[in-house]
């Protein structure tokens, strides 16, 4: 049975840190000086990178985020930004980035349309004028349809911003309404058409299942909707109760329903595939699903190989064989930045051993639902069954991957079990880590 194959199902939340596992082990200031001094020397190892940009304001905080943001305060935001540039510039003056060229862009968040339309065109200017952005790089602003004002729109289509993507998560106001989103159905589906109207070809939204009182039904009309708005990206993800947040507080005050368990869960997930697949989408990775002739650049190069240059507060990247993770905490960012070393944000740094990055891309690669052979030996100059033999074996004798000649595929029971899938290929000490991090 599908629901069963494990003991118990982990998170699709895990997947992302479980690949940069040894970043919370090894707190190493030897490879946060070896990563400015690579910086300084080395030129690239891929022809094209990708780049984040984190923008930590929310103009209203939702209940069940999780993500580093906080409520926007006008000098505060001032203060960031102007430490974002002095980061900008730091490392646009680097060899190793003077000679990266980028073909993704991701700004995300908290909410950057918090920001006011100067403050992104700005930003957006910086960007282009002091990093080597592709004439067809893919460009995406996160946004939500409450604060993504027309003119606001416009100046970022006007800037070279062609993705958008909508924080949505149900079309259903009753539970918009224990989302605490603050706009209503229709009011969501006006904005994402006055985007298109705009000229924006590319429009993802999110959207979220196994929520407070949310049905089958329910699922099945929010999946039914966005295909008819005909985006070019819908990205349902389930609802993750973090500890600690507001969220969570109410669900165990009984303020809110609970959501439902792991059966359900999987029944939802399970019905996104099959309506979205059925409505002519494409699953490119766990939870992206696109138009055939499109796809999402950005994730498809960051859980590849290529590096990741990531600025602002808690941002996490991946320059050369380093994976790193900038201070968490606005004042405490702003405060790195503006010190008399001139000290780039790095808060914690790995420099990954061969096999590290083997462990690495195919974790990465499990997010993308399958594995290239043929990459991996031309990146690591070794079979992939050959490093990793038991654990292929034992996941297609389960049923979780189909493999030919050129690649290891996750069958529909893979995807579903996704992150107990990658948990094998992470070395099992540090699987404790995350039981820990994202456990109940």
């Amino acid at each position: 049975m599908i629901y069963n194959i494990y003991s118990k199902r982990k998170g699709f939340e895990i997947l992302c840190p479980l690949g940069s596992y040894p970043l919370f082990l090894r707190k190493n200031k030897d490879d946060k000086e070896e990563l400015i001094k690579f910086l300084s020397e080395e030129g690239t190892r891929h022809k094209t990178s990708s780049l984040y940009v984190h923008i930590p304001f929310c103009d209203s905080l939702c209940n069940f985020c999780c993500f580093y943001r906080g409520l926007l305060k006008e000098t505060q935001a001032i203060r960031y930004l102007d430490a974002l540039k002095k980061e900008i510039v730091r490392y646009s003056d680097t060899n190793y980035v003077k000679s990266s060229s980028f073909a993704s862009i991701y700004i995300g968040g908290g909410t950057p349309t918090s920001l006011r339309t100067e403050q992104l065109t700005d930003l957006l200017a910086l960007l282009k004028e002091r990093f080597n952005i592709r004439s067809d790089a893919e460009i995406t602003v996160e946004t939500t349809t409450h604060n993504a004002e027309r003119d606001k729109l416009e100046a970022l289509y006007e800037n070279g911003v062609n993705r958008l993507s909508f924080g949505v998560q149900t079309f259903k106001d009753s539970i918009r309404n224990i989302l605490t989103l603050t706009d209503t159905r229709s009011e969501a589906i006006s904005v994402i058409r006055a985007a298109r109207e705009i000229g924006f070809e590319n429009i993802d939204i999110d959207l979220m299942y196994n929520l407070p009182g949310q049905s089958m039904d329910d699922w099945k009309m929010d999946l039914r909707q966005a295909a008819e708005l005909e985006l070019e990206s819908i990205s349902p993800n389930p609802l993750f109760v973090a500890r600690g947040t507001a969220f969570a507080k109410q669900i165990a005050a009984g303020e809110i329903p609970p959501i439902s368990g792991n059966r359900v869960e999987i029944d939802m997930y399970l019905l996104a595939i099959s309506e979205l697949e059925n409505a002519g989408y494409r699953q490119q990775n766990l939870v992206h699903f696109v138009l055939p002739e499109k796809e999402h650049l950005y994730a498809r190069m960051r859980f590849g190989s290529q590096d990741c240059l990531a600025l602002g507060t808690s941002g996490g990247g991946f320059l050369g064989a380093y994976l790193y993770g900038n201070v968490r905490g606005i004042n405490r960012y702003i405060e790195k930045i503006e010190s008399t070393n001139a000290e780039f944000p790095v808060n914690i740094c790995a420099k990954l051993t061969a096999e590290e990055l083997m462990h690495k891309y195919v974790i990465w690669g499990l997010h993308s639902t399958e594995v290239g052979k043929n990459a991996f030996r031309e990146l690591f100059g070794v079979e992939l069954v050959d490093a990793f033999p038991e654990q292929i074996k034992s996941l297609e004798r389960r049923g979780l991957i189909e493999s030919d000649k050129s690649m290891i595929v996750l069958t529909t029971a893979g995807k579903v079990w996704c992150t107990n899938v990658a948990e094998e290929f992470c070395p099992e000490r540090y699987v404790t880590i995350f039981e820990k991090m994202f456990g109940d």
